[in-house]
């Protein structure tokens, strides 16, 4: 014992062990010579720096941090379980529940981690769902001439005008000669006649 110890220990642990009695081995990680710790690399953590982000995510070489991925852990080594998500609980499209581990999502979003956008009537197959970030919900993307919240209207005999690109509720339909209605579709109405 050197003076100022309270308890026996051993000094000249051959390397790569450490410890008051030589029981680890330092990994992935230096020793220090003062206090006789293992000191981590980058993503590593435990008494011998064996954990390599807690066997719960991998390292990302560029930054030397860990990606903890899906599953729901987090920290600085993915330590703690929390909610699955990418990046954090929910992937910050809904409530994380500590107590079940389970999200609540927000409208618009499905899925264990709510990470799957989900748009109205699946925007009736004439369009993809775009997934907008918080506070927005997703919205569809209509293609050619559907419109609508859900894709579900056809401007079919006319021009599809869009005031505000991002708002699909201004969105209409301007009609061709002969032509009336929400859609365009109704040929001839009152006094209109095809030549």
């Amino acid at each position: 014992m050197r003076p100022g110890d309270s308890k026996p220990r051993c000094y000249n642990c051959d390397h790569p062990y450490i410890g008051d009695k030589c029981q680890y081995r330092c990994e992935n990680g230096v020793e220090n010579a003062t206090t006789f710790e293992c000191m981590c690399e980058s993503c590593y953590s435990g008494a011998s720096c064996d954990a390599m982000c807690n066997n719960q995510g991998s390292c990302e070489n560029s930054t030397g941090t860990c990606n903890c991925g899906f599953a729901g852990y987090r920290g600085e080594f993915c330590e703690r379980k929390e909610c699955p998500g990418w990046g954090v609980s929910c992937t910050n499209h809904g409530t994380c529940n500590p107590g079940t581990g389970k999200c609540a999502c927000n409208t618009g979003w499905i899925g264990t981690g709510c990470q799957t956008a989900k748009c109205e009537n699946d925007c009736s197959s004439q369009g993809t769902c775009l997934p907008l970030e918080p506070p927005n919900t997703p919205r569809c993307n209509c293609t050619g001439n559907y419109f609508g919240l859900d894709c579900g209207k056809l401007c079919g005999r006319g021009t599809l005008i869009k005031p505000d690109l991002a708002d699909l509720s201004t969105w209409y339909c301007t009609c061709d000669s002969c032509f009336t209605g929400e859609l365009c579709d109704v040929e001839c109405s009152g006094s209109w006649k095809l030549q």
